[in-house]
């Protein structure tokens, strides 16, 4: 079974460089078709996360920071501005709203939830461990429905205390 993944023509080549690499981790071949990448998984290549590993790319983030997605407690999950907004002033407004003055909105999401954001066109794309996504999605909702920063930063301070928290009663279960 092959896989294509279309990402947009300026994040083609950050792939093509990383390409090498992105085969020999997840045992699959990538080939390029204008911002068409097939992936062939061959006999033993991970097709579901190189797929993913391949749009996290397309979206912004760096190799180091899809490699997060060779865990399989992390995922990846990519919401367009378009669907919620309707003028490209107010997507504007939105992204800067989750990046923050200095990037220090995004640097407390990220933070907080033990994930990676990358804002990039209309999107903005997340990839998270399945126990810090609810409370980063909130956390936007909260941004993108108009809050506060600061009601925000505190929403984010408690969401990180119950994350601590629900790890180390994870480890103590073990």
């Amino acid at each position: 079974m092959v896989e294509y993944v279309k990402v947009p023509k300026k994040r083609v080549k950050a792939i093509k460089d990383a390409q090498e690499s992105i085969e020999k981790k997840l045992k699959v071949k990538l080939s390029f078709e204008d911002n068409n990448i097939r992936i062939d998984p061959g006999e033993e290549g991970d097709l579901y996360t190189a797929t993913l590993y391949v749009q996290a790319m397309g979206r912004g983030f760096s190799p180091k920071e899809a490699d997060l997605l060779l865990n399989p407690d992390y995922s990846l999950t990519v919401i367009d501005l378009q669907d919620h907004f309707n003028t490209k002033n107010r997507i504007h407004v939105m992204k800067g709203r989750i990046i923050g003055r200095k990037g220090s909105m995004k640097l407390e999401l990220e933070r907080a939830t033990d994930s990676k954001i990358s804002v990039y066109g209309n999107t903005v794309a997340i990839i998270a461990p399945f126990y810090g996504l609810p409370k980063l999605r909130e956390a936007l909702n909260m941004l993108l429905g108009g809050a506060k920063h600061s009601t925000v930063f505190n929403y984010l301070s408690k969401a990180r205390q119950m994350i601590n928290r629900d790890k180390l009663a994870g480890f103590k279960r073990l």
